[in-house]
């Protein structure tokens, strides 16, 4: 989570999401929800972070039970082995040219070879690329909506 912003979701998920500042000018680019170990609270108000271990102190309020209370969140050890998750595409190939209008049919394979790959996001123009519907490695692309010469490089990237 190092570089990401850390924020409570109190009635939107109940949760914890982190926010990375990976785009142009610091903007976020990219998000994580459904963290383990980040979701399941009673209506989370805030977080605080304790610099000296990593221990995170979430504060929730119980509406019905004395006011709330404060959980413990400690670190977990991360291996340094960790791999980075290989994606590739499948179609289109490099090099290949639409016409505006036309549909572009985007598959790729997603591999992670100490892991598994829970989502595949596609980037148009350094944007993130959200379909109507979340596809786990394939999705359509119109390139009239996003770039009116559809000279746009795609970018994938996997979680």
């Amino acid at each position: 989570m190092a570089g990401s912003l850390l924020v409570v979701r109190y009635s939107n998920g109940d949760d914890i999401i982190a926010l990375k500042p990976d785009g142009i000018n610091g903007n976020i680019r990219t998000f994580k929800e459904l963290i383990p170990g980040f979701t399941g609270f009673v209506d989370p108000l805030d977080l605080t972070e304790d610099t000296r271990n990593g221990n995170l102190y979430v504060s929730e309020y119980y509406e019905h039970q004395d006011g709330g209370k404060i959980t413990l969140l400690t670190p977990k050890s991360v291996s340094s082995t960790n791999k980075a998750p290989i994606v590739t595409f499948e179609s289109p190939t490099s090099g290949q040219n639409y016409n505006v209008g036309t549909n572009l049919y985007v598959k790729v394979n997603a591999t992670d070879s100490d892991g598994s790959v829970q989502k595949v996001d596609l980037y148009l123009m350094m944007l993130l690329y959200v379909p109507k519907r979340r596809y786990l490695t394939s999705g359509v692309i119109k390139p009239t909506l996003h770039s009116p010469t559809c000279s746009a490089a795609l970018t994938l990237c996997a979680q």
